[in-house]
């Protein structure tokens, strides 16, 4: 059966039974339903479009956002279905005080189909023709190059291990106060601190990439590793994004170095990630009240459940008219280009469209040095509304699909490898945040980071102690077995 006739077929499938639920349902929780049953379909659709008919999971930066969108569309969605329509004391706050009704939370939710619909079909037609999930990297990094990585992952991993110990505020009270432990520093010091975090993630990328071009021979490490940062987590000095980040930065290379995942594995593995998560997330932001939760923390409040009060909360004030759209339109649409201006060349502190949000309608939580993941659907729904959900995920769409195409259809290399992975890793932050949210992060933490090897590796070689030794090719005849 070919590929576009199984996607006919996903989509006859999700509109029968889109039909069958208004015909044979009178729950009140039709208006929810719906949209739910209809970006599974959309997900089911992505996949076949993507998936290579081989058995094998099509693990690239398009599948892994839209699955991206529907966790963060669906989880909510469920929870409130779990619930009985109803939300409760230890869901967010702003939605228990509204309680919306099904009418309102279904509206919401068709724009995470339309957000999701209008990606895929950038994305898709942006990435034809460079279908496929592996590459071989035949320059590996020289001898100098690669002394400069570890080194460099291994001198920042110990400066942001000695700021935390030596200069973050003491046994945080809360979960809140772990995210807030530097603001009590000089204004240049909280940047290096978070700059270098994320550099060093960036950095242990592309290390789990060299490593992944020698799996079989590497792999203990690359186990080894994981399970010291899950301590380091466990410990409280890690944070759990960082942790999820390298287990899907090991697989993801592997995926594209060694062997293709089947697509069952990979839905395993993604499965119980998505159960560590919320558990963690649940353990950590209710404490004693973590076991008031549903599975999957379902009734409490959770990253996926702020997104979507956000959306919730901007698409209320937009209609009443508490929010004027045209005396935020410069946050909304310049934002993420003004944030690769540093705060000291502007002469005044930087005012994204999540902190105007938070600072302006929850000023008690903004003083106590909280903030808010904003995302895509809050961020259309404050700018132009459906208009602003087409573009928006068409760009990203776009983006993401030449991103693929351009790897998938030119030689292989170390750096090209770990950038495609870093994107795959924190693709979710344009969803999350807002559209062009990794386009300082790039300019930022990833090409200094690159920057600063490059330099180091020169130095080396300078001094005579960089040899001209390849680090050993991978072995590519072991990719086309399927594991």
């Amino acid at each position: 059966m070919s590929r576009s006739i199984r996607v006919a077929l996903a989509l006859v499938l999700g509109l029968l039974a889109e039909a069958a639920l208004f015909t044979l349902s009178g729950s009140e929780l039709v208006p929810v339903i719906a949209p739910v049953i209809a970006m599974l379909s959309l997900g089911l659709v992505a996949y076949l479009l993507a998936a290579q008919g081989d058995g094998t999971a099509p693990l690239e930066v398009g599948t892994m956002y839209c699955a991206v969108v529907l966790i963060y569309g669906l989880y909510p969605l469920v929870a409130y279905l779990v619930l009985g329509g109803l939300y409760t004391p230890i869901s967010d706050a702003r939605l228990f005080g509204a309680q919306p009704d099904p009418e309102t939370v279904g509206r919401l939710a068709w724009y995470y189909f339309i957000y999701l619909a209008s990606f895929m079909v950038a994305y898709f037609a942006t990435r034809r023709g460079a279908a496929g999930s592996h590459v071989v990297v035949r320059q590996p990094l020289d001898s100098a190059t690669l002394v400069s990585l570890v080194a460099s992952v291994l001198a920042l991993r110990a400066v942001l291990l000695v700021a935390i110990v030596m200069f973050a505020d003491a046994a945080p009270d809360d979960y809140l106060a772990t995210y807030t432990r530097f603001n009590h520093l000089p204004l240049l010091a909280q940047q290096l601190l978070a700059h270098a975090s994320g550099m060093v993630l960036f950095l242990e990328i592309a290390l789990m990439v060299v490593l992944a071009q020698q799996w079989l021979r590497f792999r203990w490490i690359i186990i080894l590793w994981i399970a010291a940062e899950f301590a380091m987590t466990a410990g409280g000095l890690g944070a759990r994004t960082e942790l999820f980040v390298l287990v899907l930065a090991a697989l993801l290379a592997r995926q594209l170095l060694f062997r293709r995942a089947r697509t069952f594995t990979v839905a395993a593995i993604g499965s119980v990630a998505l159960v560590a998560f919320a558990a963690l997330g649940v353990v950590r932001a209710l404490g004693e009240f973590a076991s008031e939760a549903g599975p999957l923390g379902v009734g409490s409040a959770s990253e996926f459940d702020s997104l979507f009060a956000n959306a919730y909360d901007i698409d209320r004030m937009t209609g009443s008219g508490e929010i004027d759209r045209a005396g935020i339109s410069g946050m909304i649409y310049f934002g993420d280009i003004l944030a690769l201006v540093p705060q000291q060349v502007l002469g005044t502190e930087k005012f994204s469209v999540a902190t105007w949000y938070v600072t302006t309608y929850y000023p008690e939580f903004a003083d106590a040095g909280g903030g808010l993941a904003f995302g895509a659907i809050a961020e259309s729904l404050a700018g132009a509304g459906i208009v602003d959900l087409v573009w928006r995920a068409a760009l990203v769409g776009f983006l993401f699909g030449w991103a693929h195409r351009y790897v998938m259809l030119h030689p292989a290399t170390t750096w090209r490898t770990a950038l495609y992975v870093w994107l795959v890793c924190f693709s979710y932050q344009a969803f999350r945040s807002t559209t062009l949210a990794l386009l300082p992060v790039i300019f930022f933490r990833v090409l200094p980071g690159m920057g600063m090897i490059a330099l180091i590796a020169l130095l080396l070689r300078g001094t005579g102690r960089g040899g001209r030794d390849r680090v050993a090719d991978a072995r590519p005849a072991s990719a086309a077995r399927g594991s």
